[in-house]
């Protein structure tokens, strides 16, 4: 199995911060994924890299950690895989919290089966019968270019 990962360039970065009554260790590792080594070349098409992140979060004596994994089509640098890693999720935090405070999601107090996916449902905007413009008229009546 050594022989096997011989050949593999992996890109490696780390971060380590302290701050809100916790330390937080982030391990960043890419492998440039070459075509012709790689069997499955020809399912991802576009396949550049695979990425792994590590997280290690220690706070109140306690310690947790979670591994994931990326498929990347696009070869980047460690740490500009870490600045893409850590956007993701910024995203990701913010359009929770945009349910939460919105929506009330947080106060929610339905916890049981698929119930909980109910209110979210409730608030997911309707399709229009029909699209209007910012001066109210619909597709037909809206002149296309160069008739107005």
């Amino acid at each position: 199995m050594e022989v096997d990962f011989k050949k593999l360039k992996v890109h490696r970065h780390e971060t380590h911060e302290k701050g809100h009554g916790r330390e937080e260790s982030r391990y960043y590792y890419l492998c440039p994924i070459d075509a012709d080594d790689f069997p499955y070349a020809s399912k991802w098409k576009s396949l550049k890299a695979i990425g792994m992140t590590i997280n290690i979060v220690k706070q109140n004596g306690k310690e947790t950690s979670d591994v994931r994994y990326y498929i990347l089509s696009k070869h980047l640098p460690g740490k500009r895989f870490a600045a893409a890693v850590r956007g993701h999720w910024g995203i990701e935090n913010s359009l929770h919290w945009q349910l939460g405070v919105t929506f009330g999601e947080d106060q929610s107090r339905i916890r049981k089966g698929h119930a909980d996916l109910q209110p979210a449902k409730k608030n997911e905007p309707e399709p229009a019968e029909e699209q209007q413009d910012c001066q109210g008229r619909n597709e037909e009546q809206t002149p296309k270019s160069g008739q107005e």
